[in-house]
């Protein structure tokens, strides 16, 4: 593959990297241009290498310089599909617990992405307490539920129940609810971290539960470890949602370890390949709030609205009690 500026290639990071599509006679037949990471482009050229139509010569861990022959006149096409921009995580949930996240697309039909967007962006215009903002504009919003009931709706929706329940034991409730996004007002890489607290109705005191906080006059605490290990996070995209504009990155099986400290979390990064979640409009990420996650800033402008929910089905020890508990039937 060749870059666009140059055939020498950085060793880190993503770059825009054009690649020469030819046929087996050296005919030039096309060049695209895409950003992409090495990694994804060293999966895709393995998998080009073992296809039928396509040859792949002077392919290096690091792609530099290669060429892509074609068998057909017809060009290589790079634009991503859905299953090609899932193709490095796993897409069945079945391996949910043992990677700690799963994508799942079309999970959101049109009609629904198009209304629920209207009602979240709706809110965000208005000035609640729910909304985080900056000079900019609102960019999230805590307690989406309380903000936007309707959203509600889609705890009930077929297709999420099914995903839900497939994923969970026993009858699943959504126990919280928010809304992420990136502008270019508040575009900036969210570190790498796990998601270690709940939202109850009152604060009493109950061993192994602890750091008591209050957020948007909420009451959150962080349980047990093994409390966390029983929930569900479900992110739905109102947006797609790629590399580009600040998808969200796993390090995967790491929902399996117990609270990290810095020093262990950089070790983590140290040693673990990342994953980035790609997923179109409609699509889904399950993910164990355990697991070690981040994003980056986003390259393009362009919206990636996730509403995030998270799922229980069990009770938590007297006298406290889940703030939300919404059914999924």
């Amino acid at each position: 593959m060749e870059q666009a500026n140059g055939p020498e290639a950085k060793a880190e990071g993503k770059v825009d990297v054009t690649v020469r599509v030819t046929n087996f006679a050296g005919r030039h037949l096309c060049y695209n241009k895409l950003p992409s990471h090495f990694r994804a482009l060293d999966m895709w050229m393995r998998r080009a290498r073992g296809s039928r139509r396509f040859a792949v010569e002077n392919r290096s861990p690091r792609p530099q310089v290669s060429v892509i022959r074609c068998k057909s006149r017809r060009p290589l096409v790079l634009q991503k599909t859905t299953s090609e921009q899932n193709m490095f995580a796993p897409t069945d949930i079945s391996q949910l617990d043992e990677n700690g996240f799963a994508v799942v697309p079309s999970i959101l039909d049109q009609e629904t992405i198009q209304r629920v967007s209207q009602l979240v962006d709706v809110a965000r215009a208005a000035n609640n307490s729910e909304n985080v903002a900056n000079s900019s504009g609102t960019y999230g919003l805590r307690n989406l539920t309380d903000v936007v009931p309707e959203v509600a709706e889609l705890v009930r929706h077929p297709a999420v129940v099914e995903l839900v329940r497939n994923a969970m034991v026993g009858e699943p409730f959504m126990v919280r609810s928010t809304l992420f996004d990136k502008t270019p007002g508040a575009n900036w890489g969210v570190f790498w971290h796990q998601d270690l607290s709940i939202a109850v109705e009152q604060r009493h005191e109950v061993a192994g539960f602890s750091a008591w906080t209050r957020k948007a006059g909420v009451q959150c605490v962080q349980p047990p470890v093994e409390t966390m290990r029983q929930i569900l996070a479900v992110r739905l995209h109102l947006d797609d949602c790629f590399a580009s504009n600040g998808a969200l990155k796993v390090l995967p099986r790491t929902h399996k370890l117990s609270k990290l400290t810095t020093a262990a979390v950089e070790a983590q990064q140290q040693h673990t390949s990342e994953v980035v979640c790609e997923v179109a409009a409609g699509g889904a990420v399950l993910m164990r709030p355990l697991l070690l996650h981040a994003s980056s800033p986003m390259d393009v402008e362009a919206s990636r609205r996730v509403i995030h929910f998270e799922f229980a089905s069990f009770e938590l020890p007297p006298p406290l009690q889940w703030r939300y508990r919404i059914p999924t039937k």
